[in-house]
């Protein structure tokens, strides 16, 4: 099925829901370099991300004037809310019209029944001038830290910071080892790592990591998902997840054994360089280090964006709606609010706030 909407004396767009992966994921790639989080492997994840809420993957294809421009993996609630992460992913050409396309897509999801936004983030164009959207009440500027993998590896590590180099020398002469795999046998044992470091800090476990069903779905011929562990005498202490799609590799989801701070031997920056190593050498273009909102963050935040900025000076900034209400009327109103405040919402989790 497909709808028009026009903005204004803007461009018409249309929107196509294609309920089958077919094509999905090569489309996107020849647009670019589109997040993981936009493949189909992803849109796999998202009834087993917030089972409270039963969000269904939708594949929207964006049209205009007869042409195809664009695509945008959102997620609809059986609650009438939607979210997407990193999209719409759109032509080069057509970026100009980014800001409208977004605006006819919200009201195409109006007029499927969708009462309200609850989280979503924008395209990020890594190394090129952010989509513009807005402004308007719900949206506000953020940024992702990335280290661009083209330069030589030489050159990518002398661009660090001074500390990561004396950091990873400490690590390799302690003995400290970093492996990889995609092998779901070493599920059971990040998984307890993971359960173990998010009790400490007394945070839930996060909606979306590394299991055996999610690295299944991932092995693929675009996408990847592996998991990274810091050794020490072959012990874990350390381990991050990774989840590749096309020429870009995003984190996800880091952990530390109880013994960690007691080592003081800094594996997290022994993990990153091995990996931007192995990305790069897998022909990886961008190595996402994820970011949050430019404004208005705590100092710890602050002190989590100067840990990042020291694998990468660069960043590519992106935009995010939150709670942005489509409907109008006092019942739909109502409706809204308590879905939002009820709503464990997957997008502000997988998105760290720095």
């Amino acid at each position: 099925m497909s709808e028009n909407f026009e903005i204004f004396d803007r461009p018409t767009f249309d929107f196509e829901e294609r309920p089958t992966e077919g094509t999905w994921d090569a489309d996107l790639l020849r647009r670019g370099c589109p997040h993981p989080f936009q493949s189909s492997a992803f849109a796999d994840q998202y009834p087993q991300l917030v089972s409270t809420a039963a969000y269904q993957p939708r594949r929207l294809y964006i049209g205009s004037s007869g042409t195809q421009i664009g695509q945008c993996l959102v997620a609809i609630s059986r609650r009438k809310t939607v979210q997407w992460l990193y999209g719409p992913v759109v032509d080069a050409p057509h970026m100009a019209s980014y800001g409208a396309i977004v605006e006819a897509l919200l009201k195409y999801l109006a007029a499927q029944g969708v009462r309200a936004v609850d989280f979503a983030s924008t395209q990020v164009a890594y190394g090129n001038k952010a989509p513009t959207i807005g402004p308007f009440p719900g949206c506000y500027a953020a940024e992702t830290c990335f280290v661009d993998l083209d330069p030589t590896i030489e050159d990518i590590l002398r661009s660090c910071d001074s500390s990561v180099r004396k950091n990873a020398r400490k690590c390799a002469e302690a003995g400290v080892s970093v492996e990889f795999t995609s092998d779901v046998s070493a599920v059971p044992e990040y998984l307890a790592l993971l359960s173990d470091f998010r009790k400490r800090l007394g945070f839930p476990m996060p909606p979306f990591h590394p299991t055996a069903s999610s690295m299944r779905r991932f092995a693929g011929e675009s996408t990847a998902m592996e998991i990274a562990f810091a050794r020490v005498g072959g012990v874990a202490v350390a381990a991050m997840g990774y989840v590749v799609f096309g020429s870009v590799v995003t984190e996800i989801a880091a952990a530390e054994s109880a013994d960690y701070v007691k080592l003081k031997l800094p594996a997290n920056d022994l993990i990153k360089i091995s990996a931007i190593e192995r990305f790069k050498k897998r022909g990886t273009k961008f190595y996402d280090i994820t970011g949050g909102k430019k404004e208005g963050i705590s100092s710890k935040e602050q002190a989590i964006r100067r840990f990042k900025q020291k694998f990468g000076k660069e960043s590519a900034d992106y935009y995010c709606i939150e709670q942005r209400y489509l409907t109008s009327g006092s019942l739909a109103h109502q409706f809204q609010v308590a879905a939002l405040r009820t709503t464990r919402v997957v997008g502000r989790l997988l998105l760290p706030k720095a």
